[in-house]
């Protein structure tokens, strides 16, 4: 049998070696290396910034417009000036401007907590449900009703402002403890009429069980901390505070200790006056999460619960250890303000 031909043999060279010699010597020619062109690296470093530039301007434009949407976990938004917010479960925010001069936002669902890293020269807006909530360094939560039409401000510390959409007019000023809209005081059914007696008796007065109407706790960890949030957004701060120390001792190896008892250490520290409370509570949620998001809160909070309590050494241990651990943090200027007195 006749073995198949190469697919060599069938191409045909149709130059003579003359032709071929004079087509090298003319590849050779071009291919000799070429004096230096002094304008091109100069090109090509313009080039260069024209892409740097305009991937710059790509970035701040996506980060400046982005929807930020949690699900069945909080999530911690970190903004570009150093302050953060913390979207509850089923949230969304909407990331609308981010600028030196002006950051601005807009909740769309659910409800989130901001820490606003001070800036006079900065405004920092929340908008949701017709308002906005202005601001220049605080911590304050924004929540929505279900139907999403109505927003309650709480304030943990510092001041807000409450404008309508757009407007510069004044709706509230708000301070540390205080919630916007005020909840109605409850309504007190009057005592039906009784015939006097010939004799007057004592009155017995009957004190009202602290637990009546409220449900024992949760065993799941994850409606703790729900129930917490709404507690808290009602303005029931000790509500809250007891289902967070729940969720604290009962499950302390579950991934939401760590932010409960941070939480928590901030309930005692800004709304219940507890302040060795609140040292232990900060404590154990740097210990829980030693790497979490919120460890440098969590320091700052203990250097300023320190110097409510007097406690001159253990203030300056935090404040050196704060400032030590975060020289730009989102509170330096704060913390390097304490002062730690003596009892």
């Amino acid at each position: 049998m006749t073995p198949e031909p190469k697919l060599s043999s069938y191409i045909v060279a149709e130059a003579s070696p003359a032709e071929m010699a004079e087509q090298w010597q003319k590849i050779e020619a071009r291919l000799a290396p070429r004096p230096p062109r002094p304008w091109l690296p100069l090109s090509l470093a313009f080039a260069g910034v024209a892409a740097a530039l305009v991937a710059f301007v790509y970035v701040q434009r996506a980060s400046s417009d982005r929807a930020f949407t949690s699900a069945a976990e909080p999530l911690p938004v970190a903004l570009a000036d150093g302050s953060q917010a913390l979207l509850e479960p089923r949230s969304q925010v909407h990331l609308l401007r981010q600028g030196k001069h002006e950051v601005s936002l807009r909740l769309l669902l659910g409800a989130a907590r901001f820490e606003v890293r001070h800036d006079p020269s900065r405004r920092f807006q929340v908008s949701a449900a017709g308002v906005d909530v202005v601001v220049t360094g605080t911590a304050f939560s924004v929540a929505l009703d279900d139907r999403g039409t109505t927003a309650r401000v709480s304030v943990e510390r510092g001041e807000v402002e409450v404008h309508p959409h757009g407007e510069t007019r004044l709706l509230a000023r708000l301070h540390a403890g205080e919630s916007w809209p005020e909840r109605p005081a409850p309504a007190v059914a009057p005592a039906p009429p009784v015939s006097a007696p010939a004799v007057a008796a004592p009155v017995e007065t009957v004190h009202e069980a602290p637990a009546a109407g409220r449900r024992p706790p949760p065993s799941d960890p994850r409606l703790l901390l729900e129930q917490a949030n709404a507690a808290r957004r009602s303005g029931d701060v000790e509500q809250a505070a007891a289902l967070l120390e729940t969720l604290r001792v009962r499950h302390p190896r579950d991934p939401r200790a760590a932010l409960a008892t941070f939480e928590l250490g901030r309930l005692r520290l800004d709304a219940l006056g507890d302040l060795p409370g609140a040292v232990q509570a900060l404590q154990q949620s740097i210990a829980l999460a030693p790497t979490g998001v919120f460890r440098e809160d969590a320091e700052a909070c203990l250097a300023t619960a320190y110097a409510r309590m007097r406690d001159r050494p253990r203030c300056e241990h935090a404040r050196q250890d704060y400032l030590g651990h975060y020289p730009a943090g989102t509170h330096t200027a704060e913390v390097s303000a304490l002062t730690c007195p003596e009892r």
